[in-house]
C-alpha cells in the first residue's frame, strides 16, 4: 500500500497540514518545538513567579510586584519542546482480518502515517516500531526531512504474519523508550484469548517514567458481533492456522457479550492507568476519528 497516496486520496493530509496537536503533558527535552516543557526557559509564554534568589537573573525582576509587596519575584517563562514519539505496530497475522477491504493493519498503518505527518509537521521526533513473535523492527526515531519517507516506506511494506506474543515484544520495547516519550500502539489485542489481565501485564511494562501511552484498539465490525457469519462455519486462527467448527447463531449472543466486556474492561483498565484508550474500526472515517483526536488534544 502507498500510505501517502491513500493519505492524499483521503483528503487526510490536507487535514493536517493545518493542524496541530499540543501535549497537556510537561515533556522533558532540550529541541525545541510546540510542546510546553517542566522545564522553564525563555519564551515569552509566562509561566509563573517565584520568589527571588541570590543567582536569578536580574533581567527577570518584576518590578510592579515589587511595588504593591514590596518583595522581589521572578517571572518565569514555559519553553516549547519537541516531543519524543514512538508509533508501535502490531504486525502479527490476525491484523491481516478482513480478507476483503481494508485490513486491520493497513488501517493502523495509514492511522499512524497520518499521526508521524503532523508530529513531524510540528518538529517532533518520530519512530517506529513493529512486532511479532516477539520480535522488533525499527526505524529510529528522528525529525530530519527524509523521515517522513522512511516511515512511509517502512509501513507500505510491513507484512502480517506470526504471533502476537504482546508480553515478549513490550518486555524488549521498554527498556528503549526514553523518558518523557509518547507511545501510541496499535493491536487488535486478540492475545491470550482475550485475556484483559495479560494484555496489561504486557502494557504495563512500557509505563515508565514520565512514558504517555497511547492505545489503539483496532478492530473489524464483524468481530464484535460475528456479523456476516451464519450456520455452520469453520473459524480459522491468522496466527496458529488452528481450525474450529462452530455453530453461528447458538454462539453469537455469549461471543458478543465476551467481547463487549472485553472492550470495556480495556477502556476502564486504560482509565485507571492513565492510558488514552482508542477505539478504531477498519470502518471508521479516518479523517472523522483525527478530528477527534485533534480536538481532544489529550496527548
Amino acid at each position: 500500500m502507498d500510505v501517502q497516496a491513500e493519505l492524499e486520496r483521503q483528503g487526510i493530509l490536507t487535514l493536517l497540514r493545518s493542524a496541530t496537536a499540543v501535549s497537556r503533558r510537561p515533556l522533558e527535552s532540550f529541541v525545541k518545538g510546540v510542546h510546553p516543557s517542566s522545564y522553564r526557559g525563555t519564551s515569552t509564554e509566562f509561566a509563573e513567579y517565584k520568589q527571588y534568589v541570590h543567582g536569578d537573573d536580574l533581567r527577570r525582576l518584576d518590578w510592579r510586584v515589587f511595588s504593591r509587596f514590596e518583595r522581589f519575584y521572578v517571572r518565569r517563562y514555559r519553553e516549547e519542546v519537541a516531543q519524543r514519539c514512538h508509533l508501535v505496530l502490531d504486525r502479527s497475522g490476525s491484523m491481516r482480518y478482513p480478507t476483503t477491504g481494508r485490513t486491520k493493519l493497513e488501517t493502523a498503518e495509514l492511522f499512524a502515517g497520518a499521526l508521524a505527518y503532523l508530529f513531524l509537521h510540528q518538529h517532533d521526533e518520530v519512530g517506529l516500531w513493529s512486532f511479532a513473535d516477539g520480535t522488533l523492527d525499527q526505524v529510529p526515531a528522528s525529525d530530519s526531512p527524509a523521515q517522513l519517507f522512511k516511515l512511509y516506506t517502512a509501513l507500505g511494506t510491513t507484512a502480517a504474519a506470526g504471533h502476537t506474543e504482546l508480553e515478549a515484544s513490550c518486555r524488549l520495547l521498554a527498556p528503549r523508550l526514553p523518558a518523557g516519550a509518547l507511545v501510541v500502539l496499535f493491536s487488535d489485542l486478540f492475545y491470550q484469548l482475550g485475556d484483559d489481565s495479560a494484555v496489561w501485564k504486557a502494557l504495563d511494562l512500557l509505563r515508565g517514567p514520565r512514558v504517555k501511552v497511547v492505545l489503539v484498539h483496532v478492530t473489524e465490525p464483524g468481530e464484535h458481533d460475528l456479523s456476516g457469519l451464519t450456520g455452520r462455519v469453520v473459524l480459522r486462527c491468522l496466527e496458529s492456522d488452528a481450525r474450529l467448527l462452530v455453530k453461528v447463531d447458538e454462539l453469537r449472543q455469549l461471543y458478543r457479550r465476551r467481547m463487549q466486556a472485553f472492550v470495556e474492561r480495556l477502556a476502564t483498565s486504560s482509565g485507571e492507568r492513565g492510558v488514552v484508550y482508542l477505539p478504531l474500526s477498519t470502518q471508521d472515517d479516518l479523517a472523522e476519528v483525527l478530528g477527534r483526536v485533534l480536538h481532544l488534544q489529550g496527548w
